[in-house]
C-alpha cells in the first residue's frame, strides 16, 4: 500500500492558506482537497509528474468541483513547479514509493531464500515518520529543530553542505541528521541578537523592525531570519499594523520563494558537474 508524508504543520502552512486564497474556501477544504490530490498521485501518478493530465482530471483527482483549481493555480501557490510535478515529490513521495518498493523485494528475497521465519511480517509501512526516511530532512524540519535546541545553526548552510556531499558523512551515509546538527551546534556560537528562544522573542523581533514602518525590503529581511514555518506570524503582525497596507507580505513571500528556488537550482547546477 502506498503512502505519503504528512506533517504537523499542514495544520497553518503557508502554501496551504495561499491555495485557500485563490480558491475562495475555507483552509480545511483546501487542505481536503490537496490531501486527495496527493494521494491519488501516489497510486497513479508515482513520479509527480501531471503533464498529461488535464486540469477537469485533476479537479477529478482532488474531489473539487471549483474551476480555479487547476495547474495555474497550483504553480501559483508553489504546490506544483512549472514542469508541472508536485512540488518536493521527490522528498515526500517518490521516494518512499521507491523505498517501499526495495524493503518489499528485499523481504521477499529473503523469504524464498529461507531467511526469515514463516511467522515474520513485513514491517509496518503505513507508519509515518520512520527514521529510515528522514536522512533528508527539509529546510522546515532543520529550522524547527534548531529553534526547539536555541542554537545558533543555521539551517540553510546545514542544508547546502549536506546536499553537497550527497548527504554522506565520511564515507557512510547519514543515519541521523539530528545528530549532525547536535554536533554543528558544538563548534557554532550563538549570535544571541538574532537567535530566537521562545514564540515571546519572535513577536518581539517582528514587532521591534516592523512597527514604525514597513517597507518590502525590511519585510523579507525579517522573514529571513525566522523559520519559514511561522512566516505566517509577520502576515498576522502587518495585517493587525498596517490594515491598508497592501500586499507587501504577498510580494515578500513570493520573492524569498524564489531566490531559494534559484539558490536551491544553482547548487544542484554545481554538485552535478
Amino acid at each position: 500500500m502506498a503512502w505519503i508524508e504528512y506533517h504537523t504543520n499542514l495544520m497553518d502552512h503557508w502554501k496551504i492558506k495561499m491555495l485557500s486564497n485563490e480558491l475562495g474556501v475555507d483552509y480545511a477544504t483546501a487542505l481536503g482537497h490537496m490531501s486527495i490530490l496527493w494521494l491519488w498521485v501516489a497510486v497513479f501518478a508515482p513520479k509527480g509528474d501531471l503533464h498529461r493530465f488535464t486540469d477537469q482530471q485533476i479537479r477529478e483527482a482532488a474531489r473539487c468541483s471549483l474551476q480555479k483549481f487547476c495547474k495555474s493555480t497550483l504553480q501559483n501557490c508553489f504546490l506544483m513547479t512549472d514542469k508541472e510535478r508536485i512540488n518536493d515529490w521527490h522528498k515526500h513521495g517518490l521516494k518512499l514509493l521507491e523505498s517501499n518498493r526495495k524493503r518489499i523485494k528485499r523481504h521477499r528475497e529473503k523469504k524464498r531464500n529461507g531467511n526469515v521465519t514463516v511467522t515474520s511480517t513485513l514491517p509496518n509501512l503505513t507508519l509515518p515518520n520512520q527514521p529510515i526516511y528522514k536522512d533528508r530532512p527539509s529546510l522546515d524540519d532543520v529550522r524547527s529543530y534548531c529553534l526547539d535546541r536555541k542554537n545558533g545553526v543555521d539551517p540553510e548552510t546545514f542544508i547546502n553542505f549536506y546536499e553537497s556531499k550527497g548527504w554522506m558523512v565520511g564515507r557512510n551515509k547519514m543515519k541521523d541528521w539530528r545528530a549532525a546538527v547536535r554536533t554543528w551546534e558544538k563548534r557554532t556560537p550563538i549570535n544571541t541578537n538574532k537567535a530566537i528562544k521562545t514564540p515571546d522573542d519572535l513577536d518581539k523581533k517582528i514587532f521591534s523592525k516592523l512597527n514604525k514602518i514597513a517597507t518590502k525590503d525590511m519585510i523579507k529581511g525579517v522573514m529571513r531570519e525566522i523559520p519559514e514555518n511561522l512566516w505566517w506570524k509577520v502576515d498576522s503582525f502587518l495585517n493587525k499594523r498596517y490594515p491598508e497596507g497592501g500586499n507587501g507580505f504577498i510580494e515578500s513571500e513570493r520573492e524569498l520563494i524564489k531566490e531559494r528556488q534559484d539558490f536551491k537550482d544553482l547548487t544542484q547546477t554545481l554538485c552535478n558537474k
